[in-house]
């Protein structure tokens, strides 16, 4: 054996031993399908008939679920086989891999969206929960809506805080008016107080006026004449009246005479 032949044979020991060969569960987890399509069965090799006969093996009425990471929005779900099956669990105990509780359990139809070998894929299957685990299931769309919740509330406090700021500018502005309102009136006022005592004072003094050229004597030399001419129209009537009844006593005295001498 040359100088360091013993070392390469060595290391090749250990690659041999490191090596992994290929098993049946190798091949049944490259080709596993979550939901098996005529397309995968039609495909006649060993590896695609190992997987169907996996797949044929598997009860899919209910699934069990993974909800390690249920606050990321990540779960993984899988087929229950013939022992979970015989001892009840996804159906008569929680289908949560990590809960055993069997009281209080729930169906749910979920809409399981996935990737399998690159490709998007989506499906409808059932889960058993309990209230607790359902939670989990739901975390995501009870959070969304928590949110939804609080944004809400938040906007409706915005909006009631625009309210009032709104309503006080109101009354401010109504104050204000009012006060214009009051100092208009004040004015108005004044001004009117100011043209009444104006006017009774312009009467007032029309009054004294009037008065004073009353008395004075030219007047009453004006009142002397009216008085003599009313005197004078009196005893014009009186001496009218007084002639009246002479002219009155002479006639009848004429006719007694007339009548005296017409008698024998």
């Amino acid at each position: 054996m040359y100088y360091g032949g013993k070392r390469k044979l060595e290391e090749q020991a250990k690659k041999e031993k490191n090596k992994r060969y290929i098993t049946d569960e190798d091949i049944n987890r490259e080709n596993y399908r979550f939901v098996r399509t005529e397309a995968d069965d039609a495909a006649d090799t060993y590896e695609a008939r190992l997987a169907q006969k996996y797949y044929s093996k598997l009860f899919r009425e209910y699934c069990l679920a993974d909800m390690s990471f249920y606050k990321e929005g990540k779960m993984g779900l899988r087929w229950r086989t013939q022992e979970e099956v015989i001892n009840g669990k996804g159906q008569f105990v929680c289908g949560n891999l990590k809960c055993d509780n069997d009281g209080e359990l729930r169906s749910h139809q979920v809409n399981f969206a996935y990737l399998e070998h690159g490709v998007r894929k989506s499906t409808q299957v059932k889960l058993r929960v309990c209230n607790k685990c359902a939670y989990k299931l739901n975390y995501k769309k009870i959070k969304k809506m928590e949110e939804d919740m609080v944004k809400q509330a938040k906007k409706a406090r915005k909006k009631k805080k625009e309210k009032k700021k709104k309503e006080k500018k109101t009354l401010r502005k109504l104050l204000e008016i009012e006060e214009e309102i009051k100092q208009h009136l004040e004015v108005v006022g004044r001004a009117t107080r100011d043209t009444l005592s104006a006017e009774k004072k312009t009467k007032n003094d029309n009054l004294e006026s009037i008065r004073k050229h009353s008395r004075s004597p030219s007047s009453e030399s004006d009142s002397q004449q009216r008085s003599k001419t009313r005197s004078k129209k009196r005893s014009k009537l009186a001496s009218s009246s007084t002639s009246s009844v002479v002219s009155t006593h002479s006639a009848t005295h004429d006719e007694d005479q007339f009548l005296a001498e017409l008698m024998p």
